[in-house]
């Protein structure tokens, strides 16, 4: 059963909020919505570094490696460009061809750039000339992202929910439910501004179509 599903058995019948969030959910059935769920712990996705305190990379992080795709951004946004030009699973094995070893080993670490870019090279000749080039791209790349600001960041988020439901199947709602945000923001004031402005950018640019789920052990008015 659908977890729509399990949840309606969990209604009560005749309760006022019961009985109305089962017509949302009755809604949601009919106009075939469907979410893609990111949940995670958001420690687990900081890392240290220049963009340690900088939300919005960390929830990116989060997305693309729900997609399996690296946690290298410039990695993951190559990765979708190979999946949207229909290339990936020969990416796969031409990278296992040359590696030894597959992608989702080494799809995480700095270290596989440059056999991932012989790959880029061959399989994308009209983009990348050469390995070289192909390799100060993703160098810029990283450069770039790193300095993404959180409006960069939810545009990205949105380019992907835009091409996905382009090829139907109804309405598509990206999903975020982050763990232990009380920890991980403390009493950084960066962070929790950075956390502000995410939540903020998300219900400008994102008109209900990306959703944001925190929990935490710790009071979070109180951060």
């Amino acid at each position: 059963d659908s977890a729509r599903g399990l949840f309606t058995q969990l209604l009560h019948p005749g309760r006022p909020d019961d009985e109305h969030l089962r017509e949302l959910l009755q809604e949601a059935a009919t106009y075939r919505l469907r979410a893609h769920l990111v949940a995670f712990d958001i420690q687990t996705q900081h890392v240290s570094g220049a963009d340690a305190d900088n939300a919005g990379l960390t929830f990116l992080r989060a997305f693309y490696d729900s997609l399996g795709l690296s946690t290298v951004l410039a990695f993951a946004e190559r990765e979708l460009d190979l999946q949207w030009a229909g290339l990936y699973e020969r990416f796969l094995r031409l990278y296992k061809e040359r590696a030894g070893a597959p992608w989702s080993e080494e799809k995480d670490f700095l270290a596989s750039s440059n056999l991932f870019a012989e790959c880029l090279a061959e399989l994308m000749p009209d983009r990348y000339r050469s390995a070289e080039l192909a390799h100060d791209s993703l160098r810029l790349a990283l450069d770039k992202l790193h300095a993404s600001n959180i409006a960069e960041v939810v545009d990205r988020m949105l380019r992907w929910l835009e091409a996905r439901q382009a090829e139907g199947d109804g309405p598509l709602r990206l999903v975020f439910v982050a763990d232990e945000v009380g920890a991980w923001a403390g009493g950084n004031r960066q962070r929790i501004e950075q956390l502000r402005s995410l939540v903020e950018t998300v219900a400008s640019k994102g008109k209900g179509r990306i959703w944001l789920i925190v929990t935490s052990q710790e009071n979070l008015s109180a951060v």
